[in-house]
């Protein structure tokens, strides 16, 4: 794939930009790789926290009398020394198997769980050649693996995407996406970006910059009308800030990226563009959904971050991004364009996470309150493609005598004062709803669960999913059979972070 030239993204909000691992002004301590036995036991000592997170100052709710909503069974610690950064990302592997990717320090992993449950943890193998397997030294700088996406599984060998940044003390970074396996990554950058340089380039230097590289523009109004110009060289300076890849896990992968652009203007001044776009292959060209143009020159700086994508039963894509303080969303055709312009939501989002329910799919996020905390937002987008007008607030807490609270208001789930973030959507095999999410201080909260309604409205009792009294940074529903739950979960242990899975027996209590 073409070279591109990056520069890291500065956060409007640094409270939720050091929250999320998709910020690049995160900048963890040198990860150790954690060595990973069959028994799940690792001999690494606990990692750098690559998460910040702003502390709750009230009290949680107490949860209602009665019986427990669930039934906790196996509980397996797979391995410690887990990337916060990195997180958990999920995709359906077929014949109901799922692959759960993570890292272990450096290390790319996929726990492979089938659908009868039974797991195995998988190291990813890494090409010799590739880039990925030279982090850089200690005294060289550091790497940061953004995200871990399982593609596929062969036998006993498991395939991934990783994609990660390796920032240098002198300045230069490399950004990259692509397969672990080989040594070519379909979209990455490899050197000093524009704005990090100590001195302003000019004369020959500037002009090789603003040469450009080519690419591919779509049409991005009409998806039936939808056209593929033709490749050119297109003048300007282009710069990969920033890349995320996706799997159907049937053979079927793209990337999401954010490009800083230049243009040259009268008199030798810039114009500057945040870029969004899409790439489906190393020998593909990348196609441009978005642009936004930027203030000044130097630009202040916004990129499209923490980009989300999930299939349609119909082959179109789901996208959502934040943008500033705003959630963007919109729909890809087939062809990997946009059908029509991204809606924005406002709220200044935390990674959002999408998923299946029925024929319909969801996305669930949250967004920042005062004093530090989080409030669960939600959108449900038809098999129709038509977005919705606004996100709807998540209530997690049963009304009086079992009763739900009534829908309909943006703001009805906010009167709990504490904090709710991280949230993750399960339908499971019995069709019914679930929310898993973080309470408390994020990144290092209670871990509950709780049936919700289509509307995301709470319609039983809530389960703390920690019996163990170890805290949370993220969390992961997988469905079994009969109606179980599979929850996988970092979580603080003695030896660092752990994942950790355990199955449940969960029914809808309403006392």
């Amino acid at each position: 794939m073409h070279d591109f030239r990056r520069v890291a993204p500065l956060l409007p909000l640094l409270l939720v930009a050091a929250c999320d691992r998709g910020s690049s002004d995160i900048t963890p301590s040198p990860i150790p790789s954690a060595a990973v036995t069959a028994s799940g036991t690792s001999s690494a000592g606990s990692i750098t926290p690559a998460v910040a997170a702003a502390p709750s100052t009230a009290a949680p709710i107490k949860p209602p009398e009665g019986p427990p909503a669930c039934k906790a069974g196996e509980k397996k610690v797979w391995g410690s020394g887990a990337n916060k950064l990195t997180g958990l990302s999920v995709v359906e592997l077929g014949e109901g198997r799922h692959g759960v990717g993570l890292a272990m320090g450096y290390d790319p992993y996929v726990l492979v769980v089938e659908k009868s449950g039974e797991g195995r943890l998988v190291k990813v193998a890494v090409g010799k050649g590739s880039h990925l397997a030279k982090p850089p030294k200690a005294e060289e700088g550091t790497r940061k693996v953004m995200r871990v996406t399982p593609s596929k599984v062969d036998g006993e060998k498991v395939y991934a995407f990783v994609d990660y940044h390796d920032e240098y003390k002198d300045k230069k970074r490399r950004v990259a996406c692509g397969p672990a396996d080989t040594s070519d990554a379909w979209n990455h950058f490899d050197g000093t970006p524009w704005l990090d340089r100590p001195e302003k380039p000019t004369g020959e230097e500037r002009a090789k910059l603003l040469k450009g590289h080519e690419y591919e523009r779509g049409h991005a109004e009409d998806d039936a009308k939808a056209k593929v110009d033709e490749a050119e060289d297109e003048k300007g300076y282009h710069e990969l800030r920033d890349c995320r890849t996706f799997s159907d896990g049937g053979g079927h992968a793209w990337i999401v990226g954010s490009e800083l652009e230049a243009d040259e203007k009268a008199e030798g001044a810039l114009e500057w563009k945040s870029t969004l776009m899409v790439d489906t292959g190393n020998k593909d060209n990348e196609v441009h959904l978005h642009e936004i143009v930027l203030k000044g020159d130097p630009p202040a700086l916004a990129s499209f971050e923490v980009p989300i994508s999930h299939a349609f039963d119909d082959g179109s894509l789901l996208l959502a991004t934040r943008f500033s303080s705003t959630l963007r969303v919109g729909i890809l055709g087939k062809n990997k364009r946009l059908k029509s312009k991204l809606a924005s939501y406002p709220g200044f989002p935390t990674i959002p996470h999408a998923t299946k329910d029925g024929e319909d799919l969801v996305i669930v996020t949250s967004v920042a309150k005062e004093k530090g905390q989080f409030a669960l937002r939600a959108l449900r987008v038809p098999k129709s493609h038509e977005l919705p007008k606004k996100l709807v607030a998540i209530d997690t807490h049963m009304g009086d005598a079992g009763h739900d609270h009534a829908h309909g208001h943006d703001d009805e789930a906010d009167h709990h004062d504490h904090s709710e973030t991280d949230p993750t959507f399960l339908r499971d095999t019995q069709g019914r709803r679930w929310l898993a999410f973080i309470e408390g201080k994020r990144g290092s909260g209670d871990l509950e669960l709780v049936p919700v309604d289509e509307k995301f409205q709470a319609i039983g009792k809530r389960f703390s999913v920690l019996d163990d009294k170890s805290l949370a940074s993220e969390v992961r529903l997988l469905p079994l059979p009969d109606g179980k739950i599979l929850v996988v979960s970092l979580r603080e242990g003695t030896g660092g972070t752990e994942l950790v899975s355990e199955e449940l027996t969960c029914n809808i209590v309403k006392e």
